[in-house]
């Protein structure tokens, strides 16, 4: 038999072509986004984006303060398919609470709900038809998205007698054989100020989640975050040693290979740094002395560092890139972006400043300006002033422009009693309350963090993060 190498050679790249060609790119969107794919660890990128948070309602104003807050990080589940349909579309306003749907292609993904809660029965039906339909059928299943506030509850019919199947405090519930209806909802308990976003997610008896964490680094120079400092313990070739009551210790915190590090903060020799590579394996200890300097091993990317009790509120550690350094307190806080937790990009799109820490100039009789790094589309949060988008005309107001003009890189506030800058900035300074504003940047910034394998399957998939803002997914399937 006549064997052509050539002819099965253009076979196989004939066959290699369409198998490519039958894998193609989709992308879903929501939080949270739902897909459904036939092909093994299908996600190419995950972006999950996250904006400012603001508390309370109402403009801001020095009677009704609205703090702004940023994220230290994020959380990301994975699910099977979510059981719960919500089967609302429309809005609902209760007791001082409204409840709004939030949907995407006709489907409604979760439920705002916001408000001052000024009744004892504030609740919102997900699914509720009617007493003899059910909407979730008999079986154990677990709920998950409640917040401190609000919770889910849930309702079946048996022998024509409503009864609740989820006590509050618990997320595991069982639908029992013979009811004639049953149903989910959500329920107010808090009677303060609220705005927050509920994105039920409902999974079967023994179907399991993946959960994911990502902590922002260190921004500044400072990589030591007091706040997670273990006391009682040292470091000690690679392990955490109790013991030492004079004494705390880091948990391991990221660093470079190859580079110099200090520390200050305390007197003397504080203990031992162990050094980690990139999967947290021990690799050696070293002294680390008070303004000493150490130089991490070309595999290191972790350390640990051991220091005593009373160093805490004082104590840094940073790059050594040489000359002097003064104290600045660790942090890590973002206060919008967007995070690709696949590739590990985190690009960071919002920034803040607090404006007793500038300088406005005059720009009208009584207008005062300052020129910040905003883009000239981008809106801002202010807690103290009462935004405006355009040239603030009354007292309380700050006013910006997002139309790419030049002068909407700028933030305008208005007092009607001075007319000078320096009166101006005087008066800002005596201020009891350090106002602040965030605005979107002109010019964002890219950190690389470690990317994380979602282990999105074959079949249904369900994603949901911890954010406020709609997170977008690019997969591949077969064509």
């Amino acid at each position: 038999m006549f064997f052509n190498q050539d002819s099965m050679l253009l076979r196989l790249i004939a066959m290699k072509a369409a198998l490519n060609a039958a894998i193609t790119e989709d992308t879903a969107t929501g939080n949270p986004l739902t897909f459904v794919t036939d092909k093994a660890k299908p996600l190419k990128s995950l972006l999950i984006p996250f904006t400012p948070v603001q508390s309370g309602t109402g403009d801001p104003s020095p009677d009704n303060v609205r703090p702004i807050s940023g994220w230290t990080g994020l959380n990301v589940w994975h699910f099977p398919e979510n059981a719960l349909t919500i089967r609302r579309s429309e809005s609902q306003t209760s007791n001082g609470i409204t409840f709004t749907p939030i949907r995407e292609e006709n489907v409604t993904l979760a439920v705002n709900v916001k408000g001052k809660n000024t009744g004892n029965n504030t609740f919102y039906n997900l699914n509720y038809i009617n007493a003899t339909t059910i909407s979730i059928p008999p079986g154990t299943y677990t709920v998950y998205g409640a917040v401190s506030g609000v919770r889910f509850q849930v309702f079946c019919v048996i022998d024509g007698v409503e009864t609740s199947l989820l006590p509050s405090g618990q997320n595991t519930f069982t639908v029992p054989e013979g009811v004639t209806a049953s149903w989910i909802r959500l329920k107010v308990d808090s009677t303060d100020d609220i705005d927050v976003t509920i994105y039920p997610v409902m999974l079967h008896e023994n179907e399991s989640f993946s959960a994911y964490t990502v902590t922002f680094p260190a921004l500044g120079k400072n990589l030591l975050d007091k706040s997670k400092l273990i006391d009682g313990k040292i470091w000690w070739k690679g392990v955490q040693t109790s013991g030492y009551a004079s004494n705390c210790c880091t948990p391991l915190i990221p660093i470079k290979p190859n580079t110099s590090y200090k520390r200050m903060g305390g007197t003397g020799n504080q203990g031992y740094v162990s050094w980690f590579d990139s999967e947290q394996n021990y690799i050696s200890q070293e002294n680390f002395s008070v303004n000493a300097s150490v130089t991490s091993p070309e595999n290191a990317y972790y350390i640990g560092m051991s220091l005593s009790i009373d160093a805490k509120n004082e104590a840094m550690l940073y790059e050594n890139t040489g000359g002097a350094v003064s104290y600045e307190p660790f942090t890590n806080t973002i206060y919008g972006g967007t995070l690709d937790v696949v590739s590990g990009v985190l690009t960071v799109e919002w920034g803040i400043v607090k404006l007793k820490e500038r300088s406005f100039y005059k720009y009208g009789a009584h207008t005062f300006a300052l020129n910040i790094d905003k883009d000239k589309y981008g809106g801002i949060y202010s807690d103290y002033f009462k935004p405006v988008k355009r040239n603030p005309s009354a007292d309380g107001e700050i006013g910006f422009y997002d139309n790419g003009a030049n002068y909407a890189s700028q933030i305008y506030i208005y007092n009607s009693s001075v007319s000078e800058a320096t009166d101006f900035n005087n008066w800002l300074g005596e201020l009891e309350y350090s106002p602040e504003v965030a605005y979107r940047l002109a010019t964002p910034q890219t950190i690389q963090l470690t990317p994380t394998e979602i282990t999105a399957l074959v079949g249904n998939n369900t994603i949901w993060s911890d954010t406020n803002g709609s997170n977008t997914a690019v997969y591949l399937k077969k064509g």
